[in-house]
């Protein structure tokens, strides 16, 4: 099982609004690993926490877009491909936990997140800061 994921400066892009975010998505997703080693918790309430990690993961979306959408940002639209990419993913695994648990592999699903989110901020997020904060 993946280990959790600590909050640090590599994940700071220096936009408050954003950090915020970025650190409840590491929270939720923290929760779902937490999950996974929790003897007592079920598949419903693995599937519990993906349904607000996929909620909050298009909130944050949104919200990241409308700031592209006011910049001089050249990769928008490649941007929100990654997105809706994410978000597609996320809705399968909540739906897949909730159909056939037994078809997902866990271990993977924790892997491909937690590496997700933090190459997402660190290398894709990153190129749009200095067209946001200028």
């Amino acid at each position: 099982m993946a280990e959790q994921i600590a909050w640090g400066p590599e994940l700071e892009t220096g936009i408050p609004a954003i950090d915020a975010d970025h650190k409840e998505l590491v929270n939720i997703l923290n929760e779902v690993l937490a999950m996974r080693r929790d003897a007592t918790a079920s598949n419903q309430d693995l599937n519990d926490v993906l349904f607000k990690l996929s909620n909050y993961v298009c909130y944050h979306f949104q919200k990241e877009e409308k700031l592209f959408e006011n910049s001089d940002y050249p990769a928008t639209e490649e941007h929100k491909e990654k997105h809706r990419d994410l978000e597609k993913t996320v809705v399968d695994i909540h739906d897949l936990l909730g159909k056939d648990p037994d078809m997902l592999n866990l271990d993977e699903m924790e892997n491909f997140l937690k590496r997700w989110l933090t190459n997402h901020i660190q290398k894709v997020d990153m190129s749009y800061v200095p067209h946001v904060a200028a």
